[in-house]
C-alpha cells in the first residue's frame, strides 16, 4: 500500500465525486439480460476519464447511490491481470478511509449475475448496507458479462485487488464475497480456489441460489447457454473437450442421483469458512434448486460452518428476491480461520495449481488435474497423522507444525493413494535442522529420501499405491 503517495489523488478523487454527474452508472449501462447485439458484455477503455494513473488505469466518479463515494475504474491489460482483455469494476469508498489514521476496513465483493454488468450489484441494497457498516464494496466485471467464474475472472478479481491495495487497507481478515445465480459460483469458486493462509481470502461467503456444478448447468442448458459457455471467452469448449476449465472452477460435481459427488467436491476447501446459502423455493429455475438442495444437505451432513435460509418468496429469478441484511450480519465479527483444521471431520483439500492451500503446499501438479487429498490427524498425544486418496499430486509439503504436530519428537503419517498407477508422491516436512537419525517405511528403508540443510526440510516418498504405507522418522 502506498498510502502517502497516493493519499492526494484519493482526495481529489473524493473532490470529483462530490461534483459526479446526476445520472447513475446502474442507469447508464445496460443492466438487462444479454441480446445477440453484445453476447459478452466485454469493458474497454474510456475516451474521457476524470482522472488517468501511471499504470494507465483511468478512474471516472460516478454518481454515489448511497452517501459514500462510487468510483468506476478501468483497468488495462497486463495491470488486468489478462495479457488481452481490459477488467472494470466499481467501487464504493467510506468517506472517512483518506483521513489519517487511515482505517482498516473490511471489503465486500459482489458478483454479478449472468448477463449483466457489475453496474447490477448497485441495484441491490448492499452499498447501502455496506455505507452503514463503513465498509467497501467492490463490483467487478470479471472481463465480461458471461464468465461463469472461470480462472481468467479470478485473475481478474486478484489484479483488482492489487491495485485497490495501492490506495486503501483493505482488512484481509474481513474480505466477503456474496453473489446470485451465476455471482453465486463466482463467490463461492474464488473462495475455495484461495486458501492461503499468506493471501487473500474471503473470511465468509454468501451465495444466493448459486450455480454449484458449471458442467451440470451445461448439461441442462439451452443451445445458447451452451454455445456462450463453449466459447473462448469462458471455458473454450464444451466439458467433454475442455474437461479442466470447468472442473479447476466447479465447487462441487452433481453425482447421477443428484447428490454432491464427495470424490469431486472442491468446496471442501472450506469446511471452516463461514458459508451462507439462500435458496428462494419458489424460484422457477428448477435446475438451481436441485443443485443448492444436494450442496445445502451436503454441506450439513459434513459438520460445514453454514447457515442455510431457505423461504418462499416471490416467484422469479432475481437477486431482489433475497433480502440483503441477513448476509451483511453474517458476514460482520466474520474473520479468516487459521491453517490448521477446527475440529470436525477429516480435511479434504483440492487445488487446480501449483500453490498454498491451508497447512499443505502442492509444488509438483499433474498437468490440468484438480489434485485432491485428505488430512487426518491422529489421536490427541500421537504425534501422527495420515494422508489420504491422493489424486493428481507429485510434490506435497505439510507444515506438521501447524497442525500440532512436533518434528522434534518421533513422527508416523501412514499414506494410502488413489489411484495405484500414479507414481509415488514425495512428501516434504519442515522442521528438520538436521537429519533424523532414522527414516523407515513399512519398517524399511524408503525409495526416496533426502534433507535439505539450508531450509530444513526432509522429503521421504513413500508408497502410494495400493499399498498402504506407515512412515516412521525419529528425530
Amino acid at each position: 500500500m502506498q498510502l502517502q503517495a497516493y493519499s492526494a489523488a484519493l482526495l481529489a478523487l473524493f473532490s470529483l465525486a462530490s461534483t459526479a454527474p446526476a445520472q447513475s452508472v446502474v442507469a447508464e449501462r445496460e443492466t438487462t439480460p444479454i441480446t445477440a447485439a453484445d453476447l459478452f458484455g466485454r469493458a474497454s477503455m474510456p475516451n474521457t476519464a476524470a482522472a488517468t494513473f501511471p499504470d494507465g488505469s483511468v478512474v471516472i466518479a460516478r454518481a454515489s447511490v448511497s452517501g459514500d463515494p462510487l468510483f468506476e475504474v478501468f483497468l488495462p491489460p497486463p495491470i488486468s491481470g489478462s495479457p488481452t482483455e481490459v477488467e472494470r469494476f466499481l467501487i464504493q469508498i467510506p468517506l472517512d478511509v483518506v483521513l489519517p489514521p487511515f482505517p482498516t476496513r473490511p471489503a465486500v465483493v459482489g458478483f454479478h449475475f449472468f448477463g449483466v454488468s457489475e453496474a447490477s450489484v448497485f441495484n441491490q441494497t448492499l452499498p447501502q448496507l455496506c455505507q452503514q457498516k463503513g465498509w467497501y464494496l467492490i463490483a467487478p466485471l470479471g472481463f465480461n458479462q458471461v464468465n461463469f467464474g472461470n480462472r481468467e475472472s479470478q485473475d481478474g478479481l486478484d489484479a483488482i485487488f492489487d491495485w485497490v491495495e495501492q490506495f486503501v487497507d483493505l482488512d484481509d481478515q474481513r474480505l466477503y464475497g456474496v453473489g446470485f445465480s451465476m455471482g453465486g459460483l463466482n463467490a463461492l469458486s474464488y473462495a475455495w480456489r484461495h486458501q492461503n493462509p499468506s493471501g487473500r481470502r474471503f473470511a465468509a461467503v454468501a451465495s444466493l441460489l448459486g450455480t454449484v456444478d458449471p458442467v451440470f448447468d451445461f448439461e441442462n442448458g439451452t443451445p445458447m447457454l451452451q454455445s456462450l459457455l463453449a466459447n473462448p471467452l469462458v471455458f473454450g469448449g464444451t466439458p467433454d473437450e475442455e474437461p479442466f476449465n470447468y472442473a479447476r472452477i466447479s465447487p462441487a460435481r452433481l453425482s447421477p442421483t443428484q447428490t454432491i459427488d464427495d470424490l469431486e467436491a472442491p468446496v471442501n476447501n472450506l469446511l471452516d469458512t463461514r458459508v451462507y446459502l439462500g435458496i428462494n423455493l419458489t424460484d422457477p429455475t428448477t435446475d438451481l434448486l436441485t443443485q443448492n438442495f444436494a450442496l445445502s444437505n451436503y454441506l450439513q451432513s459434513k459438520g460445514f460452518q453454514v447457515t442455510v435460509d431457505a423461504f418462499s418468496g416471490v416467484p422469479v429469478h432475481a437477486w431482489s428476491s433475497f433480502d440483503q441484511v441477513p448476509v451483511i450480519d453474517f458476514f460482520d465479527g466474520s474473520v479468516v480461520p487459521g491453517p490448521e483444521p477446527i475440529g470436525g471431520p477429516p480435511l479434504d483439500l483440492y487445488l487446480d495449481r501449483e500453490d498454498v492451500v491451508r497447512f499443505t503446499e502442492i509444488r509438483e501438479i499433474e498437468p490440468e488435474t484438480v489434485a485432491r487429498f485428505r488430512v487426518t490427524l491422529g489421536a490427541s498425544g500421537s504425534n501422527s497423522f495420515a494422508l489420504e486418496a491422493l489424486r493428481g499430486v507429485g510434490e506435497l509439503v505439510v507444515d506438521a507444525s501447524a497442525i500440532g504436530i512436533d518434528p522434534a519428537q518421533p513422527l508416523t503419517f501412514s499414506s494410502f493413494g488413489e489411484n495405484p498407477a500414479t507414481p509415488g508422491t514425495r512428501i516434504v516436512l519442515p522442521g528438520y535442522p538436521l537429519p533424523p537419525a532414522q527414516v523407515t517405511v513399512n519398517g524399511v528403508a524408503p525409495a526416496f529420501t533426502s534433507h535439505d540443510a539450508a531450509t530444513g526440510e526432509l522429503t521421504v516418498q513413500p508408497r502410494f499405491d495400493s499399498v498402504f504405507s506407515v512412515t516412521t522418522i525419529i528425530p
